[in-house]
């Protein structure tokens, strides 16, 4: 099974395990947890006073984060692109990384533990 460091995406996946406790106080109400990898946090709730995840280290990148990632920007924490047609017009669309099954690249994957 490949390791998941090899997997194409913005940062390499980073396993934590039990080594950052955070509060995750996204509820309203906050809770001790611990962050496990480094899965996407909204840029708005990472140590965020109130409902966001308190203890998330200063130098965390998820491995992988929607297209527009920017609070306050339009679509933000989506994957919504602008396409220009041939006939001059833009039309704002999900995007897709290709045709057909298996196109995205974390479409089959399972990774093992380090």
């Amino acid at each position: 099974m490949p390791n998941c460091a090899a997997r194409v995406a913005s940062n390499p996946v980073e396993v934590y395990k039990n080594s950052v406790p955070v509060n995750d106080c996204r509820s309203g109400v906050c809770r001790p947890a611990y962050q496990w990898f480094n899965g996407y946090i909204s840029p708005a709730q990472v140590n965020a006073a109130t409902n966001g995840i308190q203890g998330v280290p200063s130098d965390y990148k998820p491995y992988l984060a929607p297209i527009n990632n920017t609070p306050g920007a339009p679509n933000f924490g989506n994957n919504n692109v602008n396409v220009t047609l041939k006939d001059g017009r833009q039309v704002l669309t999900a995007y897709s990384p290709g045709p057909g099954v298996g196109a995205h690249p974390y479409g089959h994957t399972s990774c093992r533990d380090r």
